[in-house]
């Protein structure tokens, strides 16, 4: 297992999303004009041809807001600066609150002495933005539990803990974003596989699964674009592959994330996609609608929707259900609950109906057996040759089959139909 230094995470993650910049200065309320703030700006940000999405003088704050979702514009603006003269008597960068990420962190033993001083060292020598961390006691009971919280104080570590799970020694520990359910499991005979929002309060995805299947998470992801989560199902025989995801209504995502799924067999993607399109019988289409549906289109991946709303505030159809394409005859019974108040936003279900070969279960009755094999007859001592030897040897293997098959039973379950909801 290779070791990881937080210093080189930032390049682990891609740039999304905007960025705002706060300054403060005496003169700002000058400037409330928006041609003449272009102008000043333009003329004091030392960048050639800046990407601002928007800028603008708060004048309950008395400061300029300068807004970019370019990363080159952003870079320059973090080590950019002003000029003394700019916007009157110079402007100074306000400097944002640190972002602080609480993390959960399951199944570290009670064993593990997590205020031994060692222990403590090594942790945040390896995860030098964890500034805290403790175990999770049972008050009722005064028992500690196999839950750890952690607070990060680096976007880029958090994200890199919460996909690749917080290394103690050589054993990597599922993690998860901190809320007051993380120690609690609300469905009986389930597991509930979470995504949560990192960048705001409230949100996220998340994946209900049953106790009895087999599963491995593959992918989990939280950016101001979106919201994700993936895993494989799969038995002997099958594998399936569940996405999950909810993109933010103002997000400017070309949806890049699909990109390592998206040619996948058997595989099913759903979610609150907040995206218009006449495809899946939206009464108009928005950009993102249109780039989602080229990416469905190019890739053959099958709209399960029908024309019912999802979203009860209009006629649209924001949620979705999708599919690869060698999956599309298989799944039925797709339904929009409207019944559903606890929400603006309709549930949808389907099930998916697949053909699972078993093998033959083959069940031996050993009494049988043990009288059968009283009739077989013992090899012949005078075996001279080796061809003798094989015949002898062949007669005896037959002799032994025979003795299985009329003491076996078969119970065959092939080409049975499995309902996975």
């Amino acid at each position: 297992m290779n070791d990881t230094n937080t210093s080189a995470m930032e390049n682990d993650f891609e740039f999304r999303g905007e960025t705002v910049f706060r300054f403060e200065g005496k003169d700002l309320l000058n400037y409330s004009n928006p041609i003449k703030l272009k102008e000043e700006i333009d003329n004091h940000i030392n960048l050639n041809e800046p990407k601002i999405d928007k800028a603008f003088i708060n004048s309950k704050k008395k400061q300029l807001y300068i807004i970019t979702s370019d990363l080159q514009t952003t870079l320059h603006l973090e080590k950019h600066t002003w000029n003394n003269k700019a916007f009157g008597s110079g402007i100074n960068a306000v400097k944002p609150k640190d972002k602080m990420f609480f993390i959960a962190v399951r199944g570290v033993p009670t064993s593990i002495d997590i205020k031994d001083e060692e222990m403590i060292y090594k942790i945040k020598s390896k995860y030098e933005p964890i500034s805290e961390f403790y175990r999770i006691i049972k008050k009722s009971e005064n028992k500690e539990l196999n839950i750890l919280k952690i607070k990060v104080t680096n976007e880029a570590c958090a994200n890199h803990i919460l996909t690749h799970g917080l290394q103690i020694g050589y054993v990597n520990y599922k993690t998860e974003i901190w809320n007051k359910h993380s120690n609690h499991n609300f469905i009986n005979n389930h597991r509930i596989i979470r995504c949560n929002r990192i960048h705001s309060k409230g949100g996220g995805v998340a994946i209900i699964i049953k106790n009895n299947l087999k599963f491995k998470i593959i992918k989990k992801s939280s950016t101001e674009q979106h919201e994700f989560i993936a895993i494989e199902i799969f038995d002997s025989m099958n594998k399936f592959t569940f996405l999950s995801t909810y993109i933010h209504p103002n997000s400017k995502t070309n949806f890049e994330f699909l990109a390592e799924f998206i040619a996948q067999k058997k595989l099913i993607i759903t979610g609150d996609f907040n995206s218009l399109n006449s495809d899946w019988y939206c009464t108009n289409s928005n950009k993102r609608g249109n780039t989602l549906s080229a990416l469905l289109n190019n890739n053959k991946i099958c709209i399960l929707n029908n024309d019912y709303p999802t979203f009860s505030k209009s006629r649209n159809i924001l949620d979705l259900g999708l599919s690869s394409h060698d999956l599309a005859n298989s799944i039925n019974s797709f339904k929009v609950h409207t019944d559903f108040n606890a929400s603006d936003h309709y549930p949808i279900s389907f099930q998916i109906q697949t053909d699972i070969s078993r093998t033959k279960i083959q069940i031996i009755n050993l009494d049988c057996f043990k009288e059968n094999i009283k009739n077989i007859q013992p090899i012949n001592d005078k075996i001279e040759t080796i061809e003798e030897l094989e015949m002898n040897l062949d007669n005896f293997t037959e002799m032994i089959k025979k003795a299985i098959k009329t003491a076996s039973t078969e119970k065959i379950t092939q080409n049975q139909k499995i309902k996975l909801p």
